[in-house]
């Protein structure tokens, strides 16, 4: 028998539903063609590491909802691995080489645990 209570893993979504097949990981269709299509748009940006995919998707989905900020618990809690980022880079000539780069996508700390997100320009 299977867990009959799962979180979807949609960022956007998070809601608790009960799954049909024991291999759903999102609620629904649309949350499941959601983060195929994040994870598609994170291979065109050149990302191949999967956990950096799924950092992609994660901050994407945070600025798709205009919210901008976040915390390292909050991504910790998402199953962000920040060891598998590249080492800080600046994303944007000029800026401080401080930002953890995800494709377009970075995260700059602000202070403590607050990290911003910035996407660069273009």
């Amino acid at each position: 028998m299977f867990n009959r209570h799962r979180r979807c893993i949609n960022p956007s979504c998070r809601k608790v539903f009960d799954p049909v097949n024991p291999a759903a990981n999102c609620c629904s269709k649309s949350c499941g063609n959601r983060i195929n299509y994040l994870k598609g748009l994170a291979k065109k940006h050149g990302i191949t590491d999967p956990r950096l995919i799924w950092a992609f998707v994660v901050i994407q989905s945070f600025l798709d909802q205009r919210k901008l900020f976040t915390t390292t618990e909050e991504l910790e809690s998402l199953n962000v691995d920040f060891n598998c980022f590249p080492p800080p880079l600046p994303m944007n000539k000029g800026d401080d080489p401080s930002v953890l780069c995800a494709g377009n996508l970075g995260l700059v700390l602000i202070r403590d645990n607050v990290l911003r997100i910035v996407k660069q320009k273009k």
